[in-house]
C-alpha cells in the first residue's frame, strides 16, 4: 500500500481549498473579476473593496476579461470615471516581475500578496502617463518586502505606498 506523503495531502488540501472558492465566485460572479482563479484575479478582489470604500458615491465595476488596459473602472456621477489597472505579485515570487502594461488606464495599483493570498504591500502610482512616456518601461519590479535593499524599480519612488489606507478601507468591507 502506497503511503499519502505530505506533499500529496498539502496537494488535496490546496484543490479542497481551491473548489470551494471557485464555488463562491461562481454563485458571487459581481464580487470576483473574470472566469480564472490567480493571484492577479485576487489582487483585483481587494482592490475593488478597497476602492468602494474609497469612493463610496460611485458604481465599481470590473472590466471584462478580453479588456487588456484597465481591471477596474470608478463610475462618477459626474462622468469623470477613472480606470484602474491592477498588477500583483506574491510573497512566493523570486523575481517580483510583473507582466506588460497596456496604454489605457488612469492609476496603477500594484499589489504584493502574502503567503495567504491576503495583501501585503500595496502601491498606487496616480499617473499613468509616466509609463508611456519617451522612456517606455518594458517590465516592472516590485520593492521586495523581506530584503529592504531590493528596492524593486526606480520608478517606485514615484508611487504612493498606500499600505495603511488600503487596510483601512479593507476592514470595513471584509
Amino acid at each position: 500500500m502506497v503511503e499519502e506523503s505530505d506533499i500529496d495531502k498539502a496537494l488535496d488540501a490546496y484543490g479542497k481549498a481551491y473548489e470551494l472558492l471557485w464555488e463562491q465566485v461562481q454563485a458571487n460572479p459581481e464580487q470576483f473579476p473574470g472566469c480564472a482563479l490567480t493571484s492577479g484575479t485576487i489582487a483585483e478582489y481587494f482592490a475593488k473593496k478597497y476602492l468602494e470604500e474609497k469612493y463610496t458615491d460611485c458604481s465599481v465595476v470590473f472590466g471584462r476579461s478580453t479588456e487588456k488596459a484597465w481591471d477596474i473602472k470608478v463610475c462618477d456621477t459626474n462622468g469623470g470615471d477613472i480606470l484602474f489597472q491592477v498588477k500583483s505579485t506574491t510573497r512566493y515570487s523570486k523575481n517580483r516581475s510583473l507582466s506588460q502594461l497596456v496604454k489605457g488606464f488612469d492609476q496603477l495599483i500594484v499589489i504584493t500578496l502574502d503567503y495567504d493570498f491576503f495583501p501585503l504591500q500595496v502601491f498606487l502610482f496616480e499617473d499613468a502617463s509616466v509609463f508611456f512616456g519617451e522612456n517606455k518601461l518594458t517590465s516592472l519590479t516590485v520593492p521586495c518586502v523581506d530584503y529592504k535593499l531590493r528596492k524593486g524599480s526606480k520608478i517606485f519612488s514615484q508611487a504612493k505606498n498606500i499600505h495603511e489606507e488600503f487596510f483601512e478601507n479593507l476592514a470595513s468591507k471584509l
